[in-house]
């Protein structure tokens, strides 16, 4: 039988086997050669022995789970492990398997079936991708020979259009959210697109005035993370709005949402749960939501002419499809300033 061959790919060792005929390449997961060399070797061994090298690992559910959960941890932000575990979970529970080997193409089918008419498609669609990435991951770690998740149908969403604020429902909105605790949020969401979570934790010290920039940062000491732990920068000088906040505060030190207290969390649930649909009610801005002030702020950069790539930036996507999801309207020539 020939010998196995080792090879180094992208820092890791590798070792080529041919079996009945059939090329396979095995990850030897070292990055010393001599390590490599010793578990080739091994590997030969059984294959004279005719063993199989490749054989299934018939790994418990359980311990596979809480292997997975603690990479995923080690590499994904709090809230992200947070929304991924419960459906994950829920599957392998719906499931009923011991052995991760067992499970099936159509035991996702079925789960996927269970929740359908129970939450919305968007709902479902993602905990499929939760559940598509945790059985990818076991086949790339070769617990399991294939992952059952392979090809799997979503089902399709309706999507419907961006809510963007007209310029005179942004100018009630403003208007209206004077002298509360979102005077400066309300702001913030329409002049610089920052997530709910962004606005809560934003302090004026994240301006950097003598470069016309907004950094959302992560706040470890606080308990925020920025998304995907990516720092970014946005330009201030797309609204004159903006420019007006900046002068207005350009003395005000402290949490830009008041009020001024540690647990953000608890603020958090106070002005976007009961603050912010007070002030819409007075603005008389119907159907208007926290996020909308997002999207406003992307349709109003698309639709004054900014790049579709420079929105991206501002508003922290990792690919140009997202954003384009929240732009109601088309680009047209080229400026700086919105208004």
């Amino acid at each position: 039988m020939p010998r196995p061959t080792v090879y180094r790919r992208n820092g890791l060792y590798y070792v080529n086997f041919v079996r009945a005929g059939k090329r396979y390449r095995k990850s030897l997961d070292t990055d010393d050669q001599t390590e490599a060399d010793r578990r080739a070797l091994a590997f030969a061994v059984e294959l004279e022995q005719e063993k199989d090298p490749f054989r299934r690992r018939t790994y418990p559910v359980e311990d596979f789970l809480g292997e997975y959960l603690t990479w995923y941890e080690a590499n994904h932000t709090p809230k992200s492990l947070s929304s991924m575990e419960g459906p994950v979970r829920s599957f392998f529970r719906y499931v009923g398997k011991e052995k991760l080997g067992d499970v099936t193409r159509r035991d996702i089918d079925g789960f996927k079936a269970s929740r359908i008419g129970e939450v919305a498609p968007a709902t479902v669609n993602g905990e499929l991708r939760d559940i598509r990435a945790c059985l990818n991951w076991a086949e790339r770690k070769e617990y399991i020979d294939e992952s059952p998740a392979r090809g799997i149908e979503f089902l399709k969403e309706a999507r419907n259009p961006p809510r963007a604020l007209s310029r005179d429902e942004m100018g009630r909105l403003v208007a209206a959210a004077r002298g509360t605790d979102l005077d400066v949020g309300i702001r913030l969401g329409l002049y610089l697109g920052l997530r709910r979570n962004e606005l809560t934790y934003a302090e004026f010290s994240d301006f950097r005035r003598e470069d016309n920039l907004y950094v959302v940062r992560n706040k470890v000491e606080h308990g925020f993370t920025a998304k995907s732990f990516e720092a970014r920068s946005i330009p201030t000088t797309y609204f004159t709005g903006m420019q007006e906040l900046l002068y207005e505060h350009q003395e005000t030190t402290g949490w830009c949402i008041r009020p001024q207290e540690a647990d953000r969390r608890k603020v958090y649930n106070t002005v976007f749960n009961k603050v912010f649909p007070a002030v819409a009610r007075e603005a008389k801005v119907e159907d208007v939501t926290p996020h909308d002030l997002r999207k406003t702020f992307a349709s109003q950069l698309a639709s004054a002419g900014v790049s579709p790539w420079e929105i991206r930036d501002a508003l922290g996507h990792s690919t140009l499809a997202t954003t384009m999801r929240y732009v109601a309207f088309l680009p047209r020539g080229t400026t700086r300033t919105v208004f």
